[in-house]
């Protein structure tokens, strides 16, 4: 669903999964496109039109980018599967664990969410599709 350059090694995973009344599916999850060295995260939501078959879409919806490692200290923790995501004919709303406020020697982990009213970002064309 992730619409980077195939092949690059860049990680996504944990995606969660919403279809809205108009049979659009939305998918949030983490990815690392942004990263040359492939270790910050944001969350992104992807949208697909045609029953999964593409996501022409693809947007961050968190505003700051994240190690994931940085969940707890002194730990090998990872960030977990802790996010949902959910859509209706207008808007999309995610909620996903994020570690901006950590770091390599103070772990802090949070829970962020976001909403994206697409169905008007759609009308306006903002999407360039």
């Amino acid at each position: 669903m992730n619409n980077d350059t195939e092949g690059n090694g860049v990680d996504q995973f944990f995606p969660a999964v919403a279809v809205s009344a108009e049979g659009w599916v939305h998918v949030g999850f983490y990815d690392r496109r942004e990263d040359p060295n492939d270790t910050m995260l944001e969350y992104w939501w992807a949208i697909s039109f045609d029953a999964a078959v593409s996501f022409p879409i693809n947007l961050p919806m968190s505003n700051a980018t994240f190690d994931g490692a940085w969940s707890r200290t002194g730990t090998n923790d990872f960030i977990g599967d802790y996010t949902t995501i959910t859509a209706d004919n207008e808007t999309v709303a995610a909620v996903w664990c994020d570690m901006r406020d950590g770091s390599d020697s103070a772990g802090n982990s949070n829970i962020y969410c976001a909403a994206v009213p697409y169905v008007h970002l759609l009308k306006d064309n903002h999407f360039g599709t």
